[in-house]
């Protein structure tokens, strides 16, 4: 597994390793932190932790459309 991400950072470009990074990013921030923050700061429901979902899922937006953009059509230029 480790050889093939190696040899996969050669195989693709900068603008696309930068999407996917910027990506996994979202998908950690949307998916895992935000749930896990609204649920251990508030209620510790999983109603909350849902309400965490959506506002992590909000700011990945906004984080998209204002910086990760942006970030992705640096590295091809």
């Amino acid at each position: 597994m480790i050889i093939f991400l190696y040899h996969l950072e050669y195989i693709m470009e900068k603008s696309v390793q930068m999407f996917l990074g910027i990506m996994a990013f979202y998908a950690i921030l949307s998916f895992v932190l935000g749930p896990l923050l609204f649920y251990f700061f508030w209620k510790k429901s999983l109603k909350v932790a849902g309400y965490g979902f959506i506002v992590g899922s909000i700011l990945s937006i906004i984080l998209w459309l204002f910086f990760g953009e942006k970030m992705v059509m640096k590295t091809t230029s």
